[in-house]
């Protein structure tokens, strides 16, 4: 631990990029685009914080897993991770979020350094936003020590 994304993201077949995304709009973090054949790409904002692009590129293996093995059509799939993305409504997002957050903040792992570190000692210990280490402890039902 930490988890990488990238590593992972490449082992499963995906090509992975970084590429400034500030002039497609402020919140842009990152898309991935499936061809109907070849390899999955990811890019990544790099212009974003360096746990903002880890949480992207794990977001973005979820979108590749979930529609591993479906007809992709001519166009392939593309997600864009943004704003709209992180809302909760759609589906294949909850999908995508929950594997990042699975993927990055691993359950066993945050109950058991919960027991030792506060919420930011644990954002430090798995490299993720203190937002996104507080809604992985609340979908877990866990309190870190004060």
């Amino acid at each position: 631990m930490p988890v990488d994304a990238t590593i992972i993201a490449e082992k499963l077949g995906a090509e992975v990029y970084a590429a400034d995304l500030s002039q497609e709009g402020d919140d842009l973090s990152g898309f991935i685009y499936i061809p109907p054949t070849g390899a999955p790409q990811i890019t990544i904002n790099s212009a974003e914080h360096i746990h903002r692009r880890r949480f992207t590129c794990a977001h973005e293996i979820g979108h590749m897993l979930d529609v591993r093995g479906q007809e992709l059509g001519e166009g392939g799939f593309v997600d864009r991770r943004d704003t709209l993305s992180s809302a909760g409504t759609d589906p294949r997002e909850v999908f995508a979020n929950t594997f990042a957050a699975t993927l990055l903040m691993p359950s066993d792992e945050v109950e058991w350094l919960s027991e030792e570190l506060d919420l930011y000692g644990l954002a430090r210990r798995f490299r993720v936003s203190t937002d996104a280490m507080q809604n992985r402890l609340d979908t877990l039902g866990l309190r870190p020590v004060v």
